[in-house]
């Protein structure tokens, strides 16, 4: 089983600080002073130089539920390098199983 988790990007927040250090100004008009709006980044973006990390450590954590099963503990835990997965398995069930979880 190959999986791709680049969508997972998308779902993982940032806190208040690292948010505030993702943030920049956008005049709609540049030679209006009142048009300027401010953006902050507050999830975290493939590409974010800690987003690999980060996606890891939540890897982790989810590994750590005890609603899943423990051969998708063991596929969030080490089958998966940021945010691609590989794993396999004699067992079609077993696959299914982390397929579904």
């Amino acid at each position: 089983m190959l999986t791709d988790l680049s969508s997972a990007y998308r779902s993982v927040r940032t806190k208040i600080k690292t948010n505030s250090l993702r943030r920049f100004f956008w005049f709609s008009d540049p030679n209006d002073a009142s048009s300027m709006i401010e953006i902050m980044v507050v999830r975290c973006n493939f590409g974010d130089r800690p987003a690999g990390r980060v996606l890891d450590l939540c890897n982790i954590r989810i590994s750590d539920d005890p609603d899943i099963s423990q051969p998708t503990s063991d596929f969030l835990r080490a089958g998966t390098y940021v945010d691609d997965g590989a794993t396999s398995s004699q067992d079609r069930e077993v696959i299914e199983q982390i397929s579904r979880e």
